[in-house]
C-alpha cells in the first residue's frame, strides 16, 4: 500500500478557476436554419429529411455547384433535443459562441451529408442517414473559407 494518501474528507486547499474563450469565429450549420429556407417554417426532423433527399434529387451534381471546404474539420457540436424547435431556439442554443450562420442550402446540405459524428470529410460520398440533422454544428470560419 502507499505511503501517500490523500484524506477526501477534508476540504481542498486549492480553488482552480477557469474562463474559457472561442480563440476564432465559426460559422454555424444549423439545420433549423435549412428546414427555414427550404419552406419548412416549423421544424421537423423527418420533414427536413424528405426535403433534403428531394432538394438533392434535383441537384445531384450538388458537389460541384459550390465552393466547398477542402480540410478535414472538426465541430463543435450542439444537439437538438427536441424536434420541435424554433429557429428563435436554435440560435439561443448558440449564444455563448460568436458565429455567422450559413444561409446557402446547397453547402449545408453538402456538410450535413459529408459529416461523420463531429468530423466533416472532405469528397466522401454524400451519405443521407436517418438522424443526420440532429445536431448544429460550427466550425471555424478560415477552415470553412479555405
Amino acid at each position: 500500500m502507499s505511503g501517500l494518501l490523500h484524506n477526501m474528507s477534508a476540504p481542498s486547499r486549492s480553488e482552480v478557476k477557469f474562463r474559457q474563450e472561442q480563440l476564432e469565429e465559426y460559422i454555424s450549420f444549423n439545420p433549423v436554419m435549412l428546414a427555414f429556407l427550404l419552406g419548412i417554417h416549423k421544424f421537423n426532423l423527418a420533414k427536413l429529411e424528405k426535403k433534403v433527399k428531394h432538394y438533392y434529387k434535383k441537384h445531384p451534381d450538388l458537389g460541384r455547384m459550390i465552393e466547398k471546404p477542402t480540410g478535414y474539420m472538426i465541430a463543435e457540436a450542439i444537439e437538438l433535443k427536441n424536434e420541435n424547435i424554433s429557429l428563435f431556439e436554435s440560435k439561443c442554443l448558440m449564444k455563448q459562441y460568436h458565429h455567422k450562420t450559413c444561409r446557402n442550402i446547397p453547402l449545408l446540405i453538402l456538410v450535413f451529408a459529408s459529416t461523420v459524428g463531429d468530423l466533416y470529410i472532405p469528397n466522401r460520398p454524400l451519405s443521407f442517414v436517418e438522424n443526420k440533422f440532429k445536431r448544429i454544428l460550427l466550425f471555424p470560419a478560415r477552415e470553412v473559407n479555405s
